[in-house]
């Protein structure tokens, strides 16, 4: 690729070049830079084989994208996968999961409590359905969550909180609440974000405003990108789908969670399964209606 082509490229992937003059200047280097760190690569500033190959193939998809007049800039948001966590067979399920109101919804295993949690949505089973609901019981006297607390301790020794326990010191205090889904929702998921079906590779989580963590400026008013919002992510422009279908790289936001905030997406991918058959870069180009507004080319919280 020539000077310019790199220039053209890189710009119509929101990276800033400065002037389109065919020249490999400093700001030039360092969109490269940044752009193989995006990628994984090496960022030596250089376009090699490797870089001008992952070039090439993001800008051929962009150009198989029907556009919307509105289009602006790409942002880079960064791309993780979750799942509908399904409750492995054995285990020791002494762990109350706990509706609202306190009553008991089922008996789990520690671990399986924790994985649940995490990923929001959680397969029992006997086939019933259990999604977060974002709120805290009390569970101070209730032994059994010390076992959860030590499960987070091995599981996700940095995210204890992720864990959908509160505590103080050693004492479990507080565990996330759960929902039963009605029977005839059950399906592939179903979001705690205006009761939309969880879509593998389709669906995504986002930052929706209502945690500490939401970007400050969009907290209780909707959130960064707000639900029901269609993001394009152009890495998945094309991809072959476990269930033979092409992706058009176009999902919709429906969905959240307290480890998602800023610039970052989580998608859907329905079993641990299926999100190994289609692996997701860590950081992905995307544009939704209004980003132009809400995170300019040098957005990166949340990253």
């Amino acid at each position: 690729m020539d000077p310019r082509e790199i220039q053209v490229g890189l710009s119509a992937l929101g990276y800033d070049v400065g002037a389109v003059d065919g020249l490999l200047g400093p700001r030039t280097r360092s969109a490269v830079q940044r752009f193989q760190g995006d990628l994984g690569l090496p960022a030596d500033g250089q376009v090699g084989g490797r870089t001008e190959t992952a070039l090439r193939a993001l800008e051929s998809q962009r150009r198989q994208v029907c556009l919307p007049p509105s289009f602006g800039h790409l942002g880079r948001f960064r791309l993780t996968q979750y799942v509908i966590a399904e409750e492995p067979g054995g285990g020791s399920p002494t762990v109350p999961v706990l509706g609202a109101s306190g009553a008991v919804l089922a008996r789990v295993d520690p671990s399986f409590f924790c994985d649940m949690a995490l990923q929001g949505t959680g397969k029992l089973r006997d086939g019933r359905l259990l999604n977060v609901t974002g709120q805290y019981v009390d569970v101070r006297g209730r032994g059994e969550y010390s076992a959860v607390l030590a499960a987070a301790r091995r599981l996700l020794p940095n995210k204890i909180a992720y864990a959908g326990i509160r505590t103080s010191g050693d004492l479990v205090t507080q565990a996330l609440a759960f929902s039963l889904v009605p029977p005839e929702r059950v399906g592939k998921g179903w979001t705690i974000q205006h009761g939309m079906p969880l879509d593998p590779f389709r669906t995504l989580a986002a930052d929706l405003g209502a945690y500490a963590t939401s970007d400050p400026r969009y907290r209780s008013h909707g959130g960064l990108v707000p639900a029901g919002t269609r993001v394009l992510i152009l890495e998945l422009v094309g991809r072959q789908l476990p269930d033979g279908t092409t992706h058009d790289g176009w999902c919709v936001v429906a969905d959240t969670g307290g480890a998602i905030f800023g610039a970052h997406f989580d998608v859907f991918a329905g079993t641990r399964a299926l999100m190994r058959q289609v692996p997701m870069p860590h950081i992905g180009h995307v544009w939704f209606e209004g980003i132009e507004s809400r995170c300019d080319e040098t957005y990166s919280y949340g990253q």
